[in-house]
C-alpha cells in the first residue's frame, strides 16, 4: 500500500503530476505501420498501446470515485487524493484534488488514440 493513500490516489497523482507535458506527448503520438523481418505489416509501438489501455482502465476507476464538492458559489465533481498533491499551474499552488473535467479530457484523449490504433489494425487485417 502506498505511504499516504490508496493505489488509485497514487496513480491519479502520477497521471496528473506532469499533466500538460504527458497530455501533449500522447496527443502528438502517431502510430506507424512498418514491415517486420518477415515482410508483414505491423504497427510500431505496441507497448505504448498496452500502456494506454492500462491508463484508460485506471482513469475509468478514478472517474468512478469522483465526488461532489461545494465551495461558497459552485458545485464541482472532483477526485480527492487525500495526502497526494499535484501542481495547479493556473493558481501556481499545489492541490490534492483533480477536477472531473480534467479526468474526462485525459480519458477522451486516450480513447481517441486507441481508436486510431484500432483503425490501423483493421486496415492491416
Amino acid at each position: 500500500m502506498p505511504r499516504y493513500g490508496t493505489h488509485l490516489q497514487k496513480d491519479a497523482r502520477d497521471f496528473f503530476e506532469n499533466y500538460e507535458e504527458d497530455f501533449k506527448k500522447i496527443e502528438e503520438t502517431r502510430f506507424e505501420v512498418i514491415f517486420d523481418d518477415e515482410n508483414n505489416r505491423v504497427i510500431k509501438d505496441i507497448g505504448f498501446v498496452k500502456k494506454l489501455e492500462e491508463m484508460k482502465k485506471t482513469l475509468e476507476e478514478i472517474m468512478g470515485e469522483c465526488e461532489e464538492w461545494e465551495d461558497d458559489e459552485e458545485k464541482y465533481m472532483i477526485f480527492d487524493m487525500d495526502e497526494y498533491h499535484v501542481g495547479d499551474y493556473i493558481l501556481e499552488q499545489n492541490r490534492n484534488w483533480i477536477y472531473e473535467y480534467e479526468i474526462i479530457d485525459y480519458y477522451m484523449l486516450i480513447k481517441n488514440k486507441l481508436q486510431e490504433y484500432n483503425v490501423l489494425v483493421l486496415e492491416i487485417e
